[in-house]
């Protein structure tokens, strides 16, 4: 009986959680379904005559697929560059011991902390001066730096993680350190480094305060297009904004369904010794 009851407060309790996470997607979804008139209807209406009109007009919008196309090559590429840059760093700062390597460590941890707003005009009036404000460069270097620090610190974690024996048996076979790293170690690191390119992926094609900041009218990404297309000085049309947000959290969704397995190994991975 108490057995029973357990599983029920458990299970009570992950209903909960779920519902919690996925009451505004559902709702988003019912909205992008909704006509202006039952968009804003008072009380909200749970059960409407749904209508595909705000999906056409979205993807009829060339405006979308430009921004769409932006987003994607800008995520893309910081999210490789960041994992090329920050994995060799991990490296370092998980099997070389030198001067100032544990101050170093916790000061590129420390600017996760920092708040993007702090950073921005000082970044921009550097951008400017380099003449790459609103340029994807631009954006792909401040997005690179968004995610350094969580590449180096996972990477870190998974090469402290894996055992300097196989490294020095890699080096008694005749392996130069350069390639017991590359052959040996980064294999054996290859799930977390699925999981930290992912989620670097994730958090720049999220990105909306730096794109805000540092672009204006040549470069326009997916988060832009979405918080300026379809709110007005006297109106906000959530029937198209809704549609156009669960457009871009399909491909999302999608990725993180395919790869749903390597990001759990990897982002448990050394979590129990």
């Amino acid at each position: 009986m108490k057995h029973n009851v357990m599983k029920l407060i458990e299970y009570t309790t992950i209903t909960i959680i779920a519902l919690c996470f996925l009451g505004p997607v559902i709702w988003m979804f019912m909205q992008s379904l909704k006509t202006p008139i039952d968009s804003i209807s008072i009380p909200p209406k749970i059960f409407f005559s749904p209508t595909f009109r705000n999906y056409s007009s979205v993807l009829s919008n060339p405006a979308f697929f430009s921004s769409l196309k932006n987003s994607l090559i800008i995520a893309a590429v910081s999210a490789t560059l960041t994992a090329i840059i920050g994995t060799p760093f991990g490296y370092a700062l998980a099997r070389f011991r030198f001067k100032g390597s544990k101050h170093l460590g916790f000061f590129i941890l420390s600017t996760m902390i920092l708040p993007p707003i702090v950073i921005l005009i000082p970044l921009s009036r550097i951008y400017s001066a380099l003449h790459i404000l609103d340029t994807m460069l631009g954006l792909v270097f401040v997005h690179i730096l968004m995610n350094l620090a969580l590449v180096v610190w996972v990477m870190r974690s998974f090469f402290v993680g894996i055992p300097i024996s196989i490294e020095e048996a890699a080096r008694i076979d005749g392996c130069t350190h350069l390639q017991a790293f590359y052959k040996v170690v980064l294999p054996l690191a290859s799930p977390g480094l699925a999981a930290v390119t992912i989620l670097s992926f994730i958090f720049s094609w999220n990105d909306l305060i730096y794109a805000l900041v540092l672009t204006s009218s040549e470069i326009c990404t997916i988060p832009i297009f979405v918080s300026t297309e379809f709110i007005g000085f006297l109106s906000v049309r959530w029937g198209e904004l809704s549609a156009a947000s669960v457009l871009i959290v399909l491909p999302v969704i999608i990725l993180l369904v395919l790869v749903r397995k390597h990001l759990t190994r990897g982002l448990s991975f050394g979590a129990v010794k």
